[in-house]
């Protein structure tokens, strides 16, 4: 989801209408300051997802798929010759 020029100035005009031009500049730095806390918190936590479950997981598919090849090519040369 983006956010448009447009779209960005209403939220500042009614963000200026309620809080007032004094206030506004805190209330901008708080929001900053949360939305880099968010974006930190995020990206650890999908190194973390990827460290802990995405690579694991790789490292168990792989044998697996490679323990079903054979198979696989033995299902193919029986229908091969079947046909």
């Amino acid at each position: 989801m983006r956010i448009g020029f447009g779209e960005l100035m209403v939220v500042l005009v009614v963000a200026l209408l309620v809080l007032g031009p004094d206030k506004l500049p805190e209330y901008a730095k708080s929001v900053g300051r949360a939305i880099n806390e968010i974006k930190k918190s995020t990206s650890e936590l999908t190194s973390d997802v990827q460290e802990n479950v995405v690579k694991p997981m790789n490292d168990v598919v792989q044998p697996l798929k490679d323990a079903v090849e054979p198979v696989n090519e033995t299902i193919k040369d029986v229908e091969n010759k079947l046909n």
